[in-house]
């Protein structure tokens, strides 16, 4: 397996494990797009309030009608999702 579908393989299950998929309508959720955008320096506020600075891998999601962006931290082997 080759890096570009490493990352693709990995934001694709982050998506799928979110709760905005989660929630999403069982007719959209088989048609569930993940782009990766790329691996960027980012600095956000994680989900349990704290900061994380550093490379993150962003992509964007569409299911259904609906795209969200999502941006995850790597810290310590563990991938955080932070707000983008």
């Amino acid at each position: 397996m080759n890096a570009d579908q490493h990352l693709q393989d990995h934001a694709e299950s982050a998506v799928r494990a979110t709760q905005w998929f989660r929630t999403a309508p069982a007719s959209v959720q088989p048609y569930l797009v993940v782009t990766v955008k790329g691996v960027e320096q980012r600095t956000g506020r994680s989900m349990m309030g704290g900061e994380s600075t550093g490379a993150c891998l962003v992509a964007d999601a569409t299911c259904g009608e609906e795209t969200r962006r999502f941006c995850w931290a790597f810290k310590f082997g563990e991938t955080i999702e932070i707000d983008c």
